[in-house]
């Protein structure tokens, strides 16, 4: 004797998965007349938005997940290059970076800062050169 499920059959299964995640790749290479991209930077939110299922519904699916991280990686571009040219507020595309997990570390650049300081120092060192006075010895 089989044993049957009851209540109502899921909603998203996985044909209609495979059509939402085909559907979120078409909407990543949207693009309008002139060749831009119509969803730039591209959002997982609008995306859910868009196709009437909750975010963190559509970070369920496993046939998403790659797509999902493929925004993510287009958004980061997309914010990058748009705050480099000023398409975008560079503030605004920083903060919107930084919730992607982006940093700008002072850690890192004092480190930077202080190797720096040791090469001056090691050149001063090897060419007699100290404080930028005469290094010849009377």
């Amino acid at each position: 004797m089989v044993k049957r499920r009851s209540g109502r059959p899921p909603k998203w299964t996985p044909a209609k998965r495979k059509e939402l995640n085909d559907a979120f790749i078409d909407y990543l290479y949207e693009t309008d007349l002139d060749g831009h991209y119509v969803h730039s930077p591209p959002n997982v939110s609008e995306f859910a938005f868009l196709h009437h299922i909750s975010r963190q519904r559509l970070y369920e699916f496993p046939e998403v997940r790659e797509t999902i991280e493929l925004c993510k990686t287009k958004k980061e571009w997309d914010l990058e290059t748009g705050g480099l040219s000023e398409k975008l507020n560079p503030a605004m595309a920083i903060f919107s970076l930084k919730n992607l997990g982006w940093s700008d570390n002072p850690a890192i650049n004092d480190y930077y800062n202080k190797l720096a300081e040791n090469n001056r120092l090691m050149y001063d060192i090897k060419f007699g050169d100290y404080g930028g006075g005469d290094a010849s010895v009377s």
